[in-house]
């Protein structure tokens, strides 16, 4: 009898602990979620027609926020009929920048194992290289701020033409 005794008093104590050291994480923010694939875009050969038509300036646009806020903005600048700029960012309703938050950014790249700032960049330095939102390689982990600068980058180039 003592046994069963003591295996419940063992039990209790062991589900007890259990329970408060669940009770008592702190709460943080859900880590992001992986980005959805993306399909691979089908070219357009009216593109290929329209390289170096583009209007000197400098066009900034942005989309409505998503699920979780953020809003994307791409700022890109044509010289000579060229992108020559692009700098993409993404903000939240009080207009603060995603890739200047050191803890999501960290939270990012330890939920999708991502340099996030260097996803961003190859985004940039890409467009710029090949003229073309479409040919920009998706980094995976980064797929949903890829999918927005492709679409924001299209908007700018709409606008430049």
């Amino acid at each position: 009898m003592k046994k069963f005794k003591l295996f419940y008093i063992v039990i209790a104590v062991f589900l007890t602990l259990a329970l408060a050291i669940t009770g008592c994480q702190q709460e943080t923010e859900p880590d992001p979620q992986p980005d959805p694939p993306v399909e691979d875009p089908v070219e357009d050969p009216q593109d290929e027609d329209e390289e170096g038509k583009l209007k000197d300036g400098e066009y900034s646009v942005e989309l409505d926020p998503d699920e979780r806020g953020w809003r994307g903005i791409l700022t890109m600048v044509v010289e000579g009929g060229e992108i020559t700029e692009a700098t993409f960012d993404e903000l939240n309703e009080d207009d603060e920048s995603k890739l200047q938050d050191e803890d999501y950014i960290k939270r990012w790249e330890e939920a999708s194992n991502v340099d996030a700032l260097a996803a961003i960049e190859d985004y940039q330095e890409e467009l710029i290289e090949t003229q073309n939102p479409e040919e920009i390689n998706v980094v995976s982990g980064a797929t949903s701020s890829h999918t927005k600068f492709v679409e924001l980058a299209k908007k700018a180039l709409e606008e430049a033409e």
